[in-house]
């Protein structure tokens, strides 16, 4: 049990499970926002500062994770993401619903082969 936890134990008045554990819950509650607004900060910095040789050693292993777990996108999904950021683009009143671009439009599945009218999952610009 750590320090922070015999704190909001002795707080709370009582050191009996029940309330060790309710000032568990409630410290990680309460720290979740600070944790991530310090996360925040340090990704901002990072991000201003990426030529600094420290912020350099910083960041490697976490761009080194990243390009282990993702992969670049194909043609079919860059499709798929231009589409509907037309289709959203069209909501916020961005773009006219009759833009051009949208013309060769068709819903399509998870895999880019277009759909039966009525089950859209996506939506990708299909070139005649």
């Amino acid at each position: 049990m750590g320090a922070a936890d015999r704190y909001l134990g002795e707080v709370l008045g009582s050191h009996h499970d029940r309330a060790t554990f309710a000032a568990r819950v409630v410290s990680r509650v309460v720290l979740v926002p600070v944790v991530a607004g310090v996360v925040y900060e340090v990704l901002k910095l990072g991000a201003r500062h990426t030529t600094h040789p420290l912020t350099r050693v910083l960041l490697t292993p976490g761009l080194r994770l990243q390009r282990l777990t993702t992969r670049v996108p194909d043609d079919r999904m860059l499709e798929v993401v231009i589409a509907a950021l037309l289709r959203v683009l069209v909501a916020d009143g961005r773009v006219a619903a009759d833009d051009p671009r949208l013309a060769n439009a068709c819903p399509v599945d998870v895999a880019a082969r277009p759909l039966a009218p009525g089950m859209a999952i996506g939506v990708a610009i299909i070139a005649d």
